[in-house]
């Protein structure tokens, strides 16, 4: 517990000199966790991909991430195609990793595209995303910490409660709702900011158990160790990139 306090403590720390040292340091910091989220990708399957394959994936990455958004159907049909070619002509690269990489790749570029619609807010809005996102999981977890006694997904994350999860969603929408109150009341309409603000917990939460259900199809109990307590970066921002492609598809729509 102490050391996943000091690390929260550093990331926030990291987080808020990036954001007062350069106007766009936060987008850089970001970028560069999508850098080292890409290299985690990578590694789940290092002793299988040669080497050449991780800059095939974050090249990918980050084209997908920079291209016009009306552009995407062309990327993700590239995208696929490159993907099959390697699995008819290498032998080592099979149908799970091209289903593996797909996946990943397409997190994390919706990723990036999502980081741009936010941050065209401003970043307390990108704040108000991390706030929403990151109560959810501490609150969750004191939640069922406490007064946890029904399991949520026994099969996926034999830790995580009922309790836990309405404990999360109820702190993360009062939390963020003030955030949007007080800090950014103007940004966006109060009707999208309730919105934004009642999905996240719940989509941050099905991020969350949906990269467990990655780390158990591999037999893993962290993405990386970069964060002590904490595991990789993906382990971190699993929640978030659910939380910020919800927020871009709320903005779309609203």
């Amino acid at each position: 517990m102490k050391e996943r306090i000091l690390t929260a403590i550093g990331l926030i720390s990291v987080v808020l000199f990036a954001t007062f040292i350069h106007p766009d340091g936060i987008l850089y910091l970001l970028y560069l966790f999508i850098a080292v989220a890409t290299y985690e990708v990578f590694e789940l399957k290092v002793k299988k991909f040669k080497i050449w394959v991780l800059f095939f994936i974050l090249a990918f990455v980050f084209w997908g991430g920079w291209i016009d958004f009306a552009m995407y159907g062309i990327y993700v049909s590239v995208l696929m195609v490159s993907l099959f070619v390697l699995t008819i002509f290498f032998d080592w690269f099979e149908f799970e990793d091209l289903t593996y990489l797909f996946l990943m790749i397409m997190l994390l570029t919706l990723a990036i595209q999502s980081i741009q619609v936010v941050l065209a807010y401003g970043n307390p809005m990108l704040f108000y995303i991390f706030i929403a996102t990151f109560a959810t999981d501490t609150f969750a977890f004191f939640g069922g910490y406490f007064f946890g006694k029904h399991k949520l997904a026994p099969k996926i994350s034999p830790k995580k409660t009922i309790e836990g999860s309405i404990s999360g969603f109820v702190m993360s929408v009062i939390i963020s709702l003030a955030f949007a109150y007080f800090v950014i009341p103007n940004k966006l309409p109060a009707h999208v900011f309730v919105v934004v603000s009642l999905v996240i917990p719940i989509i941050s939460q099905i991020g969350d158990l949906s990269f467990s259900i990655i780390k158990r199809q591999f037999k893993l109990k962290d993405f990386g160790r970069i964060f002590p307590g904490h595991g990789g970066v993906l382990d971190r921002i699993d929640s978030v990139i659910f939380a910020l492609i919800a927020f871009n598809l709320i903005i779309l729509v609203l």
